[in-house]
């Protein structure tokens, strides 16, 4: 990087690379020395902390040897001070057996000096060279993803990637709206994806259609009926994926009725109930979506205690010559940890299970 920036590098950034590579090093030094200290504190309770070894050393931290500073290894005071929290610092500690200092002569944190901006964590209990603080890492407040999140696109991000995948470029993952919707779901998220009373519609059809059934009329009445659309995080991600939808309605049929209530699957118990259909129907929001890379259909399910309840839709099927994205079948998985962590699918939405 240097070498490829050096036309254009300033005498100063040049310097700066060094302090930050001699800085690297002396914080690397500092971690292993750290975990030597935890390994011998039985023996060497205390550390103390020792002058530099700079030709030209600097007073921030001369307060703190000249007073001999002396504490337990487990003092929450080395998780905010500790030789290597300046730029090149050559301070270092020492283990010892002498008595801790005396709390009074410790420096109150707002008199002891501050460390330097990326160096606060201590790089033996944190084993991060920089701290998120310094200037290479975007800071939440320009963190692309709360950008993006202010500007309404919540989900944007999620809906490219595993779940497991994902990680905020920032590290404000506590804060970062968008991660916190993939890993944990958007709890508010309930109800159809069609106007209510359509739902209501399509579901006391079906009510009608299996009671007519059950009094032995046999066939099905249900022709082609509209029960929900898809999300347009499912519409993005798909374009994601170049596939293209020629309509966002999710139809049932009467043929995928039977099929998801038949007795050989009720036989197996992986038969859905009617009341699971009207929920789905009723609450298609709630349902968690995944993307199967090898059919390329689309997964909606809900985890209910140890079972998966799971609807499957077609995307682009051919449906008496029209073109629509029809709700195939339903079923219950009962190997959740394997439908959970199976590679073939690509999670678009978690919704709160």
């Amino acid at each position: 990087w240097r070498k490829a920036t050096e036309s254009i590098q300033s005498h100063f950034n040049k310097n700066w690379l060094q302090t930050e590579y001699n800085t690297a090093v002396l914080r690397a030094e500092q971690a292993a020395d750290w975990r030597h200290f935890e390994d011998n504190k039985e023996d060497f309770p205390c550390l103390k902390w020792m002058p530099t070894s700079s030709a030209t050393p600097r007073e921030q931290h001369k307060a703190f040897w000249d007073m001999g500073l002396t504490l337990p290894v487990d003092d929450k005071f080395w998780d905010k001070h500790h030789p290597g929290d300046l730029w090149n610092c050559k301070c270092y500690l020492e283990p010892t057996t002498a008595e801790p200092t005396p709390k009074k002569r410790i420096p109150k944190e707002k008199d002891a000096p501050k460390p330097a901006k990326g160096l606060e964590s201590n790089p033996g209990k944190k084993a991060e060279m920089y701290s998120r603080n310094h200037p290479y890492y975007p800071q939440p407040a320009t963190c692309i993803w709360l950008k993006l999140a202010k500007g309404g696109a919540e989900a944007m991000l999620g809906r490219f990637f595993n779940a497991e995948e994902v990680k905020c470029p920032g590290d404000c993952n506590e804060k970062c709206k968008i991660y916190n919707l993939i890993i944990n779901g958007n709890k508010n998220m309930k109800g159809p994806t069609i106007p209510k009373e359509k739902a209501e519609e399509a579901v006391n059809t079906i009510i009608t259609d299996l009671t007519a059934q059950e009094k032995g009329q046999k066939g099905s009445r249900i022709q082609i009926l509209n029960i929900g659309k898809l999300e347009k995080e499912v519409k993005d991600f798909l374009s994601s994926r170049k596939i293209d939808i020629l309509s966002d309605d999710i139809i049932l049929t009467g043929k995928q009725l039977l099929h998801c209530l038949r007795e050989v699957k009720a036989e197996r118990g992986i038969a859905v109930t009617p009341e699971k259909i009207y929920d789905f129907i009723r609450d298609m929001k709630s349902y968690s979506i995944r993307f199967d890379k090898e059919k390329r259909n689309l997964i909606y399910y809900k985890k209910e205690d140890d079972i998966i309840v799971k609807f499957v839709v077609e995307l682009n099927y051919n449906l008496k010559g029209r073109i629509v994205n029809p709700y195939i079948t339903a079923g219950k998985v009962f190997n959740t940890k394997s439908f959970l962590n199976n590679s073939i699918y690509i999670d678009i939405k978690k919704a709160e299970q």
